[in-house]
Formats: C-alpha cells, sequence, structure tokens
C-alpha cells in the first residue's frame, strides 16, 4: 500500500470540499482553473486584477483575443507594476489595458455567465501563499460584478495604460 503524507491528504480533502463549493486554495490549482476557464470564453472576457503577469494566463488571454474574444483589463498603476512587460504583450495583441490607483480586487468575468474572484492574483509568486478562488455562475452575483467593472472602465480616474506609461 503507497503512503500518502499528510500534506497530500489534506490536498485531497481539500479538493473534495472545494468541487463541492467551488472554491480553490492551492495557487496551482487557482492559476489552472483561471487559465481553463479563460479558454472556455467565446464572448468577452473583463479582468480586474491588481497584477496581472502570470504567463499561462497572459497566453491564454493573447490566445482569446486571437480566436475573436473581446478581452478588456484593468489592472493597478501601483508603480513597481506599470512597467510590466506583460502588459506591452497584451496591448500588442489589441488588448485594451487601463489603470487604476487604489485597485486590490482580483476577478475575472467572462461571457456574461462566470465570475472568478477571491485572493488569487494572476501573478508569478515566490512564495507558496494559501490562496482562494471562488467560480460562480448566479447570474444575479454575476450582474453586480458586470456594473462594478463597467463603473470602473468609465472611471475618468481609471486610466488607459499607454498613457500613463508616458507619465511614469
Amino acid at each position: 500500500m503507497e503512503e500518502t503524507s499528510n500534506e497530500d491528504t489534506a490536498k485531497q480533502e481539500w479538493n473534495k470540499a472545494s468541487e463541492a463549493a467551488n472554491v480553490l486554495l492551492l495557487k496551482s490549482d487557482g492559476i489552472k482553473v483561471m487559465v481553463e476557464t479563460i479558454q472556455k470564453a467565446d464572448k468577452y472576457i473583463d479582468i480586474l486584477m491588481f497584477e496581472l503577469s502570470h504567463p499561462e494566463i497572459v497566453i491564454a488571454l493573447i490566445e482569446a483575443a486571437d480566436r475573436g474574444v473581446a478581452v478588456r483589463v484593468i489592472v493597478s498603476n501601483h508603480k513597481s507594476y506599470s512597467n510590466n512587460k506583460n502588459y506591452e504583450s497584451l496591448t500588442q495583441a489589441g488588448i485594451p489595458i487601463r489603470m487604476k490607483s487604489n485597485l486590490h480586487s482580483k476577478q475575472i468575468i467572462l461571457d456574461e455567465k462566470y465570475v472568478l474572484t477571491g485572493s488569487l492574483n494572476a501573478s508569478v509568486v515566490k512564495h507558496d501563499n494559501k490562496e482562494s478562488l471562488e467560480v460562480f455562475r448566479e447570474e444575479a452575483r454575476v450582474g453586480a460584478y458586470i456594473a462594478q467593472f463597467q463603473k470602473l472602465w468609465l472611471d475618468p480616474q481609471t486610466r488607459d495604460f499607454k498613457a500613463y506609461r508616458k507619465t511614469v
């Protein structure tokens, strides 16, 4: 009989519980869910994210735009992230990026069907934080996130990435 570590057992138990609740705590699982959900989008993807730098997510967004999915991104205008080379790659792919001060949200809205939200950033982090990611489909909740994103997108204080880069 194969011996299972406490960590493996905990991960298995968490995965069983998270399937029922649509919540994930492990960063690698959360990134995988983000990528797989982005790959399913066929109309649009709106992203509100503190930082967007995970290469798998950036590639999935560029591929989505290439297949005709409308992608819009709002990220934090924190100076340490404004030189993120991934933002250049996204804008070169025709994906508009806007920057907002005091932004710490983490959410992805897809096709008016799904919202992914929680503490998980779409970034590469060297430490192993226990992060949360919730995926839900309830129409009223999705509608509230859509309204919030649109309000922030149109907010005059939310600046275009290219224009912002010229000022820093």
